[in-house]
């Protein structure tokens, strides 16, 4: 998965005070969201309320036919690439805008394209946000953006989402980021084995969800589709996997 790419000379930034996990570690107190931008010129969006969600891997857990055969380090130099693709909202979908930035962390055997382009596909979906609230999302290569969308070795992810316990496991929403953690991004969870372009829909989604202001939510019930918002790292709880808002 790796290629030609765009590098930025600056890190990611110190973290800030507060962060909204896609999966923190097993029941701490939530922490409220934060890490700021490393650009000074972004736009920060709603910050989320204090959730959090963690999930340790289960033993055994089947290996995933779609994932990278990259290894993926557990440390990196919090340098990062910036993608370079850009694409606008489609022209129906209406509201606020948010300029969306992606960037990979240099040491990641991960495409910054690619990822911005897989993230675009996503948001920019009918099924995704726009879909559910008035707003819609472009693509800005390395312009003035509203939002970052990370995807970071472990160790940088638990930085970036101090002081929530990300474990060098799990991601994070933080302000106007979202910190996705390598190992996610690259080889997903059992739930989804099998599917990787689903649980990464379904992590892009989640998050992107705390940056829009929302909070977690159960499973409604046994065979029902389980809400984007509830923390399906930690398991399905007897719903059916669903990505989708």
């Amino acid at each position: 998965m790796i290629g030609s790419y765009h590098t930025s000379t600056s890190p990611t930034g110190a973290p800030g005070p507060s962060a909204t996990p896609e999966n923190p570690p097993a029941p701490a107190q939530p922490a409220p969201d934060g890490a700021p931008a490393d650009d000074p010129a972004a736009a920060s969006g709603p910050a989320p309320g204090p959730t959090a969600e963690s999930t340790a891997d289960p033993a055994g857990a089947a290996p995933q036919k779609d994932v990278t055969p990259e290894p993926v380090p557990q440390s990196g130099s919090g340098q990062v690439r910036v993608a370079q693709f850009t694409r606008a909202a489609p022209a129906e979908q209406q509201g606020r805008r948010v300029r969306v930035r992606v960037e990979v962390e240099n040491e990641m055997p991960v495409d910054p394209d690619q990822v911005a382009t897989q993230a675009a596909t996503i948001l920019q979906d009918k099924r995704s946000w726009p879909s559910k609230q008035k707003v819609r999302f472009d693509f800005v290569g390395g312009g003035t953006h509203d939002l970052v969308i990370r995807v970071l070795t472990p160790a940088t992810t638990d930085k970036r989402c101090y002081p929530l316990r990300t474990n060098g496991r799990v991601s994070c929403s933080t302000g106007s980021a979202v910190n996705l953690n390598g190992h996610r991004w690259t080889g997903g969870i059992p739930d989804y084995a099998g599917d990787l372009t689903g649980y990464r829909t379904y992590l892009v989604n989640h998050e992107v969800g705390h940056y829009l202001g929302l909070g977690h939510v159960e499973c409604p019930g046994r065979g029902q589709p389980a809400p984007v918002m509830m923390q399906q790292t930690y398991g399905l709880d007897g719903c059916a996997r669903n990505p989708w808002p």
